[in-house]
């Protein structure tokens, strides 16, 4: 199958030509989509997050290419090996033994995560249930050498990536806890012709850059606003919405869906300046 396309060392030096970005989304995890869009907005802040990459090769990875547009040679750009997540190498198997597999870890491993144990020949896999490191229980490791049980056949310096963690898992959706649930607003548009469209929602006043113009061929009633503002998709936020005006008139679609949109990512940084919100 076809590695991944990865431009992050690259992308910056876009800037001049590039307006947008578009990230793969399609038939992926939405822990694949939350942790790739969080690494790439990282690298456009310039703070690049190696701890987000890594949960990004957790999530989902079939190796790296930087494709065609450096002209990288074909053969670079596929993986004949496997067509399943490749996971976060981080480490190898150190030792074996009856009941317990002890590894050799250089990044975080939890209690629960599932692992790819592999070399050129063989592949299995099994979750971590039981952590010991220094002849104590864990749930977590930074590194070093630490035994987990055995439920499958291993063979020493076998190499171990992380394909799945129920940590990211919870992160992840601790995180979203915002986008899982909906929020509700009363929202009052008031409509004067020559003037800029308002909306009032919860005693805060919006007020758009453009003018409400009188029709000529086309012409927009109050049912067609109030039904573009009750289209919200896949945003955290519903609209009860309700249109004060007595004449016809005319706006663009394509500026009351940039009003609209404008006025919801404001509601949302209000959202997530609540004290405590993601901790509910």
């Amino acid at each position: 199958s076809l590695k991944d396309l990865a431009l992050q060392e690259e992308i910056l030096s876009f800037d001049s030509i590039v307006s947008s970005l578009k990230i793969e989304g399609r038939l992926k995890s939405l822990n694949y989509l939350y942790c790739v869009i969080k690494y790439y907005q990282s690298i456009l802040a310039k703070k690049e997050d190696i701890i987000m990459f890594d949960n990004l090769k957790i999530a989902y990875n079939r190796h790296y290419t930087k494709g065609k547009i450096l002209e990288q040679n074909s053969y670079k750009l596929s993986n004949n090996k496997r067509i399943n997540n490749h996971g976060l190498i981080i480490g190898k198997v150190h030792d074996v033994n009856k009941n317990s597999i002890t590894l050799n870890v250089n990044k975080p491993l939890y209690q629960k995560d599932y692992l790819r144990i592999f070399n050129d020949n063989t592949e299995t896999g099994q979750q971590i249930t039981k952590m010991i490191y220094n002849n104590k229980e864990v749930k977590m490791i930074e590194q070093g050498l630490v035994s987990i049980n055995k439920n499958c056949h291993v063979h020493k310096n076998d190499v171990i990536s992380i394909v799945k963690s129920e940590r990211l898992i919870n992160e992840i959706n601790d995180n979203l806890k915002l986008y899982l649930n909906k929020h509700k607003y009363d929202l009052a548009l008031i409509v004067e012709l020559n003037k800029p469209l308002r909306a009032l929602i919860n005693n805060k006043e919006y007020v758009s850059d453009f003018i409400i113009e009188n029709p000529h061929q086309i012409i927009m009633t109050k049912d067609d606003l109030k039904a573009l503002f009750l289209k919200t998709n896949n945003t955290p936020i519903i609209f009860n919405v309700t249109c004060l005006s007595n004449e016809q008139f005319f706006i663009s679609k394509g500026l009351v869906n940039q009003f609209k949109r404008d006025i919801i990512n404001d509601l949302i940084k209000q959202l997530q300046a609540k004290p405590n919100f993601f901790k509910k």
